[in-house]
């Protein structure tokens, strides 16, 4: 899983060396808290013990990864394009776009105007966030 997102990462444009040193940090906190954990049980139950409730707890965990990223099987093709083709044949644009044709041309002048004053892309988010509160 590890190997495949970093040689996922190649083709995402991605820093590999920061998704790499990502993980080993995972690993040792992984690690240590797996460690501690042992080290806190010890006293309540002895080595043994712990040693059983840590090691089935990582399996259980371990095993419950595995069964989440096992392979699915895909959707065929062709379901795939008739949902899209069903979607989109409830939808009228054409007609929508011709019913409302000046208003949507006022609109997109407007928008133009507006958004070629603004120098300042952070102001045009603090508006954003305003019209949406």
């Amino acid at each position: 899983m590890i190997l495949c997102d970093l040689l996922a990462s190649r083709s995402r444009n991605t820093s590999l060396g920061g998704r790499i040193v990502g993980y080993v940090f995972l690993s040792i906190a992984i690690l240590g808290g797996t460690f501690f954990l042992f080290q806190g049980i010890v006293p309540l139950l002895g080595y043994l013990e712990s040693g059983a409730i840590v090691c089935s707890l990582l399996g259980v965990v371990g095993g419950l990864l595995i069964f989440m990223t096992r392979k699915k099987k895909p959707l065929q093709q062709e379901d795939l394009s008739h949902q899209a083709l069903s979607f989109f044949k409830d939808l009228h644009i054409e007609k929508m776009l011709k019913d409302n044709a000046v208003p949507i041309a006022l609109l997109s002048l407007g928008v133009g105007f507006a958004l070629s004053q603004l120098n300042n892309p952070h102001r045009l988010l603090e508006i954003y966030k305003k019209l949406i509160r």
